[in-house]
């Protein structure tokens, strides 16, 4: 058997040596194959969009993929485009197809179409109780709109499918119940609201800056921020109001609005605290015992308290009892809440730690206050002109700005307040000013946070406000979707 390995035979070597160089190649090439087809499956069951832009037919219009989110059973899906303000704003105009890319449909899902005015975004609510299957669907759309219908002839985009030519229309590819999808809570309801569906969804509305999810996440963001320093402000104003009287000076009450303020991880109770400002909240010779009057002349009310007394230092628990999110480093952070008593004028207090804007903002505040089914845009409108008369009647009664016209000693000698630096605190001037910064300080960022809540309300307000001019087929015994296979 080892003849092939002698001179006379360099042929049968030659050939041997081909077929396994041969058999190799193939090998590797059947291995390369499988690998490839393992790859293209996991892209196929990781990817929920495969389009991202997309150009009409017949108008040569182009538009966005804004998103899709789906629920966590993947039975439900809402896909939101974004059309140039020429297209239909008639949801009876749209017409889909659904078809598989590489393999027929197995689901016949049902399809609700929702118009959002003139603001260009349409979107598609597509429902299989079975849940979708794991493929790559194309979806056309079809704007059956007279003007889109009777359009010149555009660029087809659907590649040797003449229904392009005939007809104004797009296509999408995507995968339904891909592990890549966005799974949002507000799906997972029974019937889900196409406006909750659009707070969730990076949508933009009017003349603001970026969407209105983003900015909502960007507000609650900055509403921490404003707690966290707040936080630090009352610590040092606990520790100079206690080094200031350890030294003999006297130092005024707090101003009665914030002097109970409290700032720790627990939800507020809003069963005993206020959600809106009352003009009970507002300074009156009643509320207090004493006032402090101001460089302006203007009096301040102030919490009737020994003049000794320091609000209380606990103010910040560490446990997390509320609402969490994702700090720097992916490090799990407990959210911040606000217990006050006092509102500032035309402000309001409501929970918006851990919410999304789908879970409702304003009907939290205002609810009670309308009937059932009372439109949200129709509370807000309330809010507004609420809130604009308490702060011209109310604001001047909580200031922001608080700086004391003289300061005394418990031996009733008067401290020189000509000289020192906020800076400096080793002296009882420095301390002065630097416990004044920080009760200023304080006193504008708590203001500043409630401007965001006043701001998350707004951004509710921009999505609900849609619902006026939204067009829907829900309801309407029409066939709007084929299956075609």
């Amino acid at each position: 058997m080892f003849k092939i390995f002698g001179r006379h035979y360099g042929a049968q070597r030659f050939f041997i040596m081909l077929f396994l160089c041969l058999a190799v190649l193939i090998g590797m090439g059947i291995y390369g194959g499988h690998v490839q087809h393992e790859k293209s499956k996991k892209r196929v069951s990781d990817t929920a969009l495969y389009t991202s832009n997309f150009t009409w037919s017949r108008t040569g219009d182009q538009g966005q993929v804004v998103g899709m989110i789906t629920d966590t059973n993947h039975t439900k899906a809402f896909l939101l485009i974004k059309n140039p303000t020429t297209s239909s704003v008639d949801a009876m105009k749209y017409e889909c197809f659904l078809t598989g890319r590489d393999a027929p449909v197995t689901n016949n899902p049902s399809l609700t179409t929702y118009v959002f005015g003139s603001t260009g975004y349409v979107g598609f609510y597509f429902m299989d109780a079975k849940g979708f299957a794991s493929q790559i669907y194309q979806l056309i759309i079809r704007d059956d709109s007279v003007a889109s219908e009777m359009a010149n002839d555009g660029t087809v985009v659907g590649g040797d499918n003449g229904s392009f030519s005939a007809h104004n229309q797009i296509q999408i590819f995507l995968n339904f119940a891909a592990k890549g999808t966005t799974v949002a809570d507000v799906m997972n309801s029974a019937n889900p609201q196409p406006l909750a569906i659009m707070a969730d969804l990076p949508v933009k509305i009017g003349n603001e800056d970026g969407n209105v999810a983003g900015r909502y996440a960007s507000y609650q963001k900055s509403a921490q921020s404003d707690l966290s320093v707040m936080v630090s402000d009352m610590q040092s104003i606990v520790q100079y109001r206690d080094t200031l009287h350890n030294l003999g000076v006297i130092v005024p009450d707090l101003p009665y609005y914030m002097a109970n303020d409290k700032i720790d991880t627990h939800p507020n109770d809003f069963t005993k605290e206020p959600m809106r400002f009352t003009e009970e909240m507002a300074a009156s010779s009643e509320m207090s015992s004493g006032s402090h009057y101001l460089d302006d002349g203007t009096s301040i009310q102030t919490k009737p308290t020994d003049d000794t007394e320091s609000p209380d230092s606990g103010y910040v628990t560490g446990d997390m009892a509320g609402a969490t999110y994702v700090g720097e480093g992916g490090v799990e952070m407990p959210y911040f809440y606000l217990h006050t008593m006092y509102l500032n004028p035309g402000c309001v207090n409501f929970e918006w730690q851990g919410r999304l804007m789908s879970n409702g903002l304003i009907s939290q505040v205002f609810g009670n206050d309308y009937p059932a089914g009372t439109a949200l845009s129709k509370m807000y409108n309330g809010y507004q002109e609420w809130s604009a008369v308490a702060k011209a009647d109310y604001a001047a009664a909580m200031p922001t700005n608080v700086k004391y016209d003289s300061w005394r000693k418990a031996d009733g000698s008067f401290v020189d307040m000509s000289t020192g630096s906020a800076s400096d605190t080793s002296t009882v001037q420095g301390l002065i000013l630097a416990y004044e910064n920080a009760l200023n300080d304080y006193l504008v960022k708590r203001a500043d946070y409630f401007r965001y809540l006043d701001l998350m309300l707004q951004g509710e307000y921009s999505v609900q406000s849609l619902g006026e001019t939204i067009s829907s087929n829900n309801g309407v015994n029409w066939q709007n979707l084929w299956i075609i296979n």
